[in-house]
């Protein structure tokens, strides 16, 4: 609540107005257009270096970056999505289980729900500034929902008194299920490997030196 409260008292300088081009429209036009935008809450790309480069020119907000300096403007808030989905699968969940059984079929229910909420959520608002965050952040979104949807199905094929009820075609219970969720958890990996090394690439090669051909062609200083 405390960080919520703090990015909602600067959110208009964490997220500070925009002048767009009227494009020689009426003021009632305008009005439409803007409103439009607002709804469907799309910026231009330089729009966002807009926002971010008149975000971090305000010095009293450096001792609040760390809240929302890896999302784009629009979306300052989103440190408290994340925040809320953290306590939603460990802490809150926690606290609705067995003292005798290890899984609750109401944990693995509410996990799923929470999982496929955040996901919606993300895509719909896609919140980081790199368009590679972004991506990462829905492949793991979305290996956690494939995580809690595998553990709820064997936890109620374990919970039915009746197997015919629980799997009785043993869907879950087969060599191809448990290829699927190593390969789901191999995907992943790899996909945040590579987007580290893409990163790692781009890192190396802005800070390499010039090349001879490039040095070769410079002007030569005058004594």
């Amino acid at each position: 609540l405390f960080c919520a409260a703090l990015l909602f008292w600067y959110r208009k300088r964490i997220n500070p107005p925009l002048v767009d081009d009227d494009y020689g429209l009426s003021d009632s036009s305008q009005t439409k257009m803007q409103r439009m935008k607002s709804l469907i809450r799309v910026r231009t790309t330089k729009q966002i270096e807009k926002g971010i480069d008149k975000r971090d020119a305000d010095a009293g907000l450096g001792w609040l970056k760390f809240l929302y300096e890896d999302y784009e403007p629009r979306c300052y808030w989103f440190t408290v999505v994340e925040l809320l989905r953290r306590l939603w699968l460990t802490a809150l969940i926690a606290l609705l289980g067995s003292d005798e059984e290890l899984t609750s079929a109401t944990q693995l229910s509410l996990g799923l729900l929470g999982s496929i909420v955040y996901y919606i959520v993300l895509s719909g608002y896609d919140p980081y500034i790199s368009r590679s965050d972004d991506f990462l952040g829905k492949v793991a979104a979305g290996q956690i929902v494939l995580t809690y949807f595998a553990a709820a199905q064997i936890q109620m094929r374990a919970n039915a008194d009746n197997g015919e009820a629980g799997d009785p075609k043993s869907i879950y219970d087969n060599v191809v299920f448990n290829i699927g969720c190593v390969a789901v958890g191999a995907a992943s990996a790899a996909v945040g490997l590579f987007l580290v090394a893409a990163d790692a690439g781009k890192s190396i090669g802005c800070l390499s030196p010039p090349s001879r051909a490039s040095s070769a062609d410079a002007p030569e200083e005058k004594e």
